[in-house]
């Protein structure tokens, strides 16, 4: 998940024309992450391709600092979940 964070954050703040295509795994399933200045605009596409489906989704220009927010969320949330489940450990609630 950082590797996209880091990815889309370079995206964002460069503004010069890219063409750029990226692919991570991510349990099981294959994310490439694409940005590319088409029709006159830049947008990223995330396709998602697992077990036979291939699903992709496009943000233009004015969706990426949303998207980037988002990756950022999911990040902090995925920190925090391990920090959690120790401390339920510990209190013996597992």
């Amino acid at each position: 998940m950082g590797r996209i964070l880091s990815f889309i954050s370079k995206c964002y703040r460069e503004r010069i024309k890219m063409n750029r295509n990226q692919s991570f795994v991510v349990e099981r399933k294959v994310f490439q992450v694409k940005s590319e200045d088409c029709n006159g605009g830049t947008w990223i596409s995330i396709t998602e391709r697992s077990r036979g489906f291939v699903v992709s989704l496009g943000f233009g220009e004015e969706k990426k600092g949303w998207l980037l927010e988002q990756f950022e969320k999911a990040v902090d949330l995925k920190a925090s979940r391990g920090f959690i489940r120790k401390m339920r450990a510990r209190l013996g609630l597992i």
